[in-house]
């Protein structure tokens, strides 16, 4: 039984709030901090994942995403690319050029 429904009003906007304020900022800097992702990437790798696959997306999102990190960082420690040229200038390349056709008269 409801004493006040004002009352009820209020605890009901009360919990809208704070459900969107844990859902849109607390959540994603939680889970970025324990997985060292960017709150952002993990926001948008959750609406990707749901995007594309729906509920399963969302549960996959996250774990691909700290896979994906921890490949670039290993990959980038250990593979580097070669510079194009030695003085970083652009890179010469051959061109056969056919000369243009006779002109008719």
């Amino acid at each position: 039984m409801v004493v006040q429904p004002i009352s009820l009003l209020w605890v009901t906007i009360l919990f809208l709030i704070i459900h969107q304020v844990e859902g849109h900022i607390v959540v994603p800097n939680v889970m970025g901090s324990a997985l060292r992702l960017h709150p952002l990437l993990v926001i948008f790798g959750l609406l990707a994942g749901g995007e594309i696959y729906g509920l399963a997306g969302i549960l996959v999102a996250l774990p691909l995403l700290a896979a994906a990190r921890a490949m670039y960082e290993f990959y980038s420690e250990r593979v580097s690319l070669e510079p194009w040229t030695e003085a970083g200038g652009p890179v010469p390349v051959e061109v056969e050029v056919e000369p243009p056709p006779p002109r008719r008269a």
